[in-house]
């Protein structure tokens, strides 16, 4: 049984807001790339296609630190795990902005991605602390601040990138790293271990609970199609701005302001979840997700159809990640970090797949492969709700 040192219930909503804060800054060091693509092809000399695989580098290596790292919530002390790879992504950070080559660029990537776990860490802590009942409000806080660092991160990105340079972006996201370490530092509390297995036998459970768990087998399933169709978009919307319209960094980053207020409805759907309306969340968030890359399809050389295309599709995303977490939560609070491991690198892989699969489909058929690709995944999510509902797997 776990224990922790005490926080104020009067600070506690303070800390948690402060957990989902911290979760956006790390966040958005996986994301800063997506905008920069183009402006990073052109400094280095290659062709844009092919610096395109530093989004799904990064994705993979979060996929890597999250399978390696993140069980180790449940047997080290959470804030020291956090700060740790904090530290650790702050030096990666520095080396992608001091990359002489695409090589080097992608292998600091790899490794910013596997130390910027920090947010997954947060995300049970926060339920942990939260009194009985309101677990997935809580859960559903950080990731709403893991949402929103994603889409600032193009917004900062863009706009630095067009006023400095891409290289300052990934040195000023170091400070930032050594200055958030030092606020976490005072004021996260502290936490017991709530496992004392061996190490091996602590990176081998969660293979086992995916056995056992029939409620995580779906979710890390559906977490894998919602990232999918969260970063067909994402990775490669910017290489179409350039494309259709013309438009730089500063213009693709500023398109991540539309999804802002999706992300604002994780809270929502974790309050939905813990008051037993989740398959009510995945049928909207399948449907949105649907319209939007129909939308996209339609009419990709519309800004307005692209704009509400993204409020539609990242809130989609919002509900549906928040809901899935908020679920495997519940199965187990005691193996919350292991739980949380599965699921996000279900989550990530799917980024990943996602990234390749979108990158692949528009260099074969241009913008309206994009639309297929993150529609495709979007049914075949609400056919697996469909199926799951059927069998009362949202019941349990």
């Amino acid at each position: 049984m776990s224990t922790t040192v005490s926080t104020a219930p009067a600070r506690l909503p303070g800390v948690i807001n402060l957990m989902g804060a911290a979760a956006g800054l790390v966040g958005a060091n996986v994301h800063y790339s997506q905008p920069l693509l183009p402006l990073i092809a052109l400094t280095m000399g290659v062709s844009a296609e092919f610096v395109s695989a530093l989004p799904a580098v990064t994705q993979i290596g979060f996929a890597v630190g999250l399978l390696i790292v993140l069980p180790l919530a449940d047997m080290i002390e959470r804030k020291k795990l956090v700060l740790t790879t904090i530290v650790i992504a702050m030096i990666a950070l520095v080396g992608q902005g001091l990359a002489p080559s695409v090589g080097w660029l992608l292998l600091a990537g790899l490794f910013v991605g596997a130390a910027s776990v920090a947010p997954q860490v947060l995300s049970p802590f926060a339920a942990f602390l939260a009194p009985p009942g309101r677990e997935g409000q809580a859960a559903g806080t950080v990731l709403s601040g893991i949402l929103m660092g994603v889409l600032l991160s193009k917004v900062v990105a863009g706009t630095v990138a067009a006023t400095v340079s891409w290289q300052a972006l990934y040195i000023a996201a170091s400070a930032v790293m050594l200055v958030l370490a030092f606020v976490l530092w005072r004021a996260l509390p502290t936490s017991q271990p709530t496992e004392h297995l061996r190490l091996v036998e602590l990176l081998l459970s969660p293979i086992r609970m995916l056995r056992a768990y029939g409620r995580l087998r779906l979710h890390a399933w559906l977490g894998f199609l919602v990232s999918a169709m969260f970063m067909a978009f994402w990775a490669t919307y910017a290489i179409h701005l350039h494309a259709e319209f013309g438009w730089g960094p500063f213009v693709a980053g500023l398109f991540g302001i539309a999804g802002i207020a999706g992300s604002l409805l994780a809270p929502l759907s974790g309050r939905a979840v813990d008051r037993g309306r989740v398959l009510t969340v995945f049928i909207v968030s399948g449907i949105a997700a649907l319209v939007a890359f129909l939308g996209f399809g339609v009419g990709g050389d519309f800004a307005i159809i692209l704009v509400l295309g993204i409020l539609l599709l990242d809130g989609a995303v919002g509900l549906a990640h928040a809901a899935n977490q908020a679920r495997i939560f519940g199965i187990d609070p005691e193996r919350r970090g292991r739980l949380n491991s599965v699921y996000m690198f279900s989550y990530f892989i799917g980024g990943a797949f996602g990234t390749a699969t979108a990158a692949a489909a528009y260099a074969t058929i241009g913008w309206i492969g994009v639309a297929i690709t993150g529609a495709t995944l979007a049914v075949v999510a609400l056919v697996t709700t469909s199926v799951a509902a059927r069998r009362g797997m949202f019941a349990d």
